[in-house]
């Protein structure tokens, strides 16, 4: 099973890396074709919107019919999603589709891999989080150097051609094959139990908690990579100077993951979640009220730093509040929930940024999300019928 472990960390590396390399600009690329801010909005939407439709049915699936089916077909759809982006200079509406197949890439690596991981101890979290946050963090400002000079046709290249190796890891783990644990018969399974059967995973007080608060949180995530880069965009900042922001935020979120176990001992996962939450809101307003690049990166620091902690502790979570063989319904539940909130997110906040201004839509987005952290803890207080 180790071996299996160290297969699935590399894949979720390469991975990680490959889709932070490129979808951070894919909002740049709208702006550099001509398209609209709605229509880039609505080309980012696609991706989150398969997320919000796919998420439960693969982590049910996965529960179903084992982890490597699942990693396999996730798999497959990044190849075919990077040869649609090579396609897409010529025939730019070809987008949607490449944001379909790499959307349900997506929703292999955060729901099938960390649920796999689970299979080993909690313990693995930290490390599954941390491997992937080291990804974003190195590809994210490679990425924004490499479309300044390269531009986006040598981008969409070099992402295809990472995307090779990733079939090579998922031959050997198919190979090894000992992470099957069991395949169930699908003849008495719908698609309408399987979304019966995720929900009901809603009833653990956990599970709903790290739901709710992954609305909130997917958005944040959202917001940093699709309507943040055009406000510093808008302001003039390169692709290079964009993606060393994004640096600044993500090497910080990374970095604290290591040290999560520490601060759960001193702080409750609820309180590590709502907190995180409402600094992260804060942070965004923050960034939309200034121009300045040393402020943009001091702010950018504490998003990181605040926000870098979700991913650890709400994996934790929804592990504590199912047993082991449901765990990939569990994890579906609360990325439907978190995709819906991006979804959401991004159709809202870019019709708003093209009525209004970006900052503006930023500054409304971290009001809402710091609304949604008081109605989600008046819903969850306790005694509550």
């Amino acid at each position: 099973m180790k071996k299996d472990v160290l297969l699935v960390i590399i894949l979720a590396f390469i991975l990680s890396f490959l889709i932070a390399l490129l979808l951070p600009y894919i909002p740049l690329y709208g702006e550099d074709i001509g398209l609209s801010i709605s229509m880039i909005g609505y080309v980012v939407a696609v991706y989150h919107l398969v997320q919000v439709f796919g998420r439960i049915p693969m982590g049910s699936l996965s529960d179903i019919l084992g982890y490597n089916r699942m990693i396999v077909f996730g798999s497959l759809s990044l190849f075919f999603s990077m040869i649609l982006y090579l396609i897409s200079p010529v025939l730019w509406p070809l987008l949607f589709l490449a944001q379909i197949l790499v959307g349900i890439a997506v929703c292999m690596e955060w729901v099938t891999l960390p649920s796999f991981m689970t299979q080993f101890g909690k313990e693995k979290i930290p490390l599954f989080t941390l491997i992937v946050g080291v990804a974003y963090t190195m590809s994210v400002p490679l990425g924004g150097f490499l479309k300044d000079l390269l531009g986006m046709d040598r981008l969409f290249l070099i992402c295809f051609l990472l995307s090779l190796p990733t079939l090579f890891i998922v031959f050997l783990l198919v190979k090894n094959g000992r992470s099957e644990e069991r395949v169930e018969d699908l003849n008495n399974t719908s698609l309408i139990s399987i979304y019966k059967d995720s929900i009901k995973t809603l009833k653990n007080p956990e599970v709903m908690r790290g739901s709710l608060f992954s609305v909130l949180m997917f958005m944040n995530f959202n917001l940093a990579f699709s309507i943040f880069p055009l406000y510093l965009s808008g302001i003039g900042f390169t692709a290079t100077i964009i993606g060393l922001i994004q640096f600044t935020r993500m090497v910080f979120a990374s970095m604290i993951r290591i040290f999560s176990k520490k601060i759960e001992k001193v702080f409750s996962k609820k309180i590590i979640l709502t907190i995180s939450t409402g600094f992260s809101a804060l942070a965004i307003i923050l960034v939309s009220q200034t121009e300045s690049l040393m402020i943009l990166i001091l702010i950018s620091m504490f998003w990181g730093i605040i926000g870098g902690l979700y991913h650890p502790v709400v994996f934790e979570m929804i592990a504590d509040g199912t047993a082991k063989e449901d765990r990939g319904k569990g994890m579906g539940i609360r990325g439907t929930m978190g995709t819906i909130g991006s979804f959401s997110g991004i159709i809202i906040f870019s019709n708003l940024a093209e009525i209004f201004s970006v900052g503006t839509a930023l500054l409304i987005a971290g009001i809402s999300m710091i609304i949604g952290v008081i109605l989600i803890e008046l819903y969850l207080r306790p005694g509550k019928k």
